[in-house]
């Protein structure tokens, strides 16, 4: 059942208990006052009847009179008639049937008759134990009939307003809930790898709660992206690895048979013969040839990881020391922001080495092409974030990475330099990943062009941070 037939199969048995409620109060209420108007006029018409035994004993009906005149302003009373035996009537308010006689039986004992606008009490008047006449009352059931409407009418008028209330209610579940619901079980359901960067719109009536779910899909499709694209990206490096090998393998080997027929014939041709330098020339490609075969083979090896206590901060410190002339020669100015408690990581020391080495030569390649920069400079921070990681940040204000080659920097052998290999980036990835650990780049453009899109950014320039296993201490530590 749909949540609306829900909706309203609630509220109509609220309603219906609310009806048979409302019945019950009132049909009660009607009983209490009934009863209360008769108890009243049943108390009204025996004292009356007692004190009349003596006027009508003595035949002083002047006295009978002043008697029914001084409860005739009862509320509620519409006559009071005293008869005698014989029903002649003895009293009245209503002046006109004095003297009347009435045909009826006089009754015995107390009784009420009712009908929907009267209520008549009828009592016996006794003397010396004969009856000697009755004594009525009759009571109008006007105000009670009113006070029952009004009754009524308040509980319709409440169940106006609660189905009012209802309504409105369904109304907001319908416009904030369950028509978003559908269009998002509707967007959910044509969700396919091209729509996962397409966010889910949905109407701006809609609930705090489904906007949450909403936007909480979109961030499972932003993971779901990542996650594919990661699982892409390591495809490609094991297809790539695989490759490198049987490529690497199927040249290596001719290429070590030229390498030596070249040195072969080098022995026998004079360096001052003619012909001579092409024996460099080929020496050179050969050498280039296994250089580019050492980049393949980068991915077809699995770097054996020996995981110690590591102290981050000193790994740092000796890449930066190999660096040193580099950044000297480019002037480059390395800013060193250690935390001084930082905990040691559980890391191999020679592959991180080798990971902060990639990182901080391309911070230094970033001001390659960066022209009027007086200030080029490089912080390194390290800090301690929680979550069992520590980390480090690497921030540069060279010229940054353009968004459009962002999400493609950790893809095999892509690269925006002209000398680039491509494989700098996935080896440190792949590395990182091997330590548990994780690897981000962010980056903002110092350029004319976004420059008025980063004025909220305290840095234009490239932000890598790298985060690593804290190691664990024993208890023997």
């Amino acid at each position: 059942m749909r949540l609306q037939g829900k909706v309203s199969l609630f509220f109509g048995g609220l309603f219906l208990l609310i009806i048979i409620q409302g019945v019950f109060f009132i049909t009660h209420d009607r009983r209490i006052f009934h009863r209360e108007m008769a108890d009243t006029g049943r108390l009204l018409a025996e004292n009356l009847a007692e004190i009349s035994r003596e006027s009508i004993a003595s035949y002083q009906f002047s006295r009978l009179l002043s008697q029914v005149e001084s409860i005739r302003n009862k509320s509620d009373v519409e006559y009071i008639s005293i008869v005698n035996e014989n029903n002649l009537v003895l009293a009245d308010t209503r002046s006109q049937y004095e003297g009347w006689i009435f045909s009826g039986e006089l009754v015995r004992e107390t009784v009420i008759e009712q009908d929907r606008s009267t209520m008549l009490v009828r009592a016996p008047v006794y003397i010396l134990g004969t009856l000697r006449g009755n004594v009525d009352i009759a009571f109008s059931l006007d105000s009670l009939n009113q006070k029952i409407k009004e009754n009524i009418l308040v509980f319709l008028l409440f169940i106006l307003f609660e189905v009012a209330a209802a309504i409105l209610f369904i109304l907001v579940i319908e416009i904030q809930l369950v028509r978003p619901l559908d269009q998002l079980a509707a967007k959910v359901t044509d969700i396919n790898p091209n729509t996962l960067h397409d966010p889910i719109i949905l109407p701006s009536s809609s609930s705090i709660e489904i906007t949450r779910v909403s936007g909480a899909i979109d961030q499972m499709k932003n993971n779901l992206k990542k996650a594919q694209d990661e699982i892409i990206s390591k495809t490609k490096m094991a297809t790539m690895g695989k490759i490198a090998a049987s490529f690497a393998h199927e040249i290596r080997n001719p290429l070590e048979a030229i390498s030596g027929s070249v040195e072969v014939l080098s022995y026998d041709i004079d360096e001052k013969a003619s012909g001579f330098e092409y024996i460099a020339i080929i020496r050179e490609e050969i050498k280039n040839l296994n250089g580019y075969l050492e980049n393949f083979l980068e991915f077809s090896k699995t770097q054996p990881v020996h995981r110690i206590r590591t102290r981050l901060n000193q790994v740092i410190e000796d890449t930066l020391l190999l660096l040193r002339p580099l950044c000297l020669k480019k002037g480059i100015t390395c800013i060193r922001k250690y935390y001084p408690e930082l905990a040691d990581c559980y890391a191999d020391p020679w592959l991180i080495k080798r990971v902060c080495m990639n990182l901080l030569l391309n911070s230094i390649e970033a001001f390659d092409e960066k022209t009027d920069a007086e200030d080029k400079r490089v912080e390194l921070e390290t800090a301690n974030p929680g979550s069992g990681y520590v980390q480090l940040i690497i921030r540069d204000n060279g010229s940054g990475i353009a968004p459009e080659h962002l999400d493609k920097i950790f893809d095999p052998y892509y690269t925006t330099k002209a000398s680039g290999s491509g494989i700098g980036l996935p080896v440190c990835r792949q590395i990182v990943e091997q330590h548990d650990g994780i690897l981000t780049i962010a980056s903002h453009m110092n350029d004319d062009r976004a420059q008025d899109e980063d004025r909220a950014h305290d840095w234009n320039g490239t932000e890598v941070r790298l985060m690593l296993p804290v190691f664990a201490r024993t208890a023997d530590e």
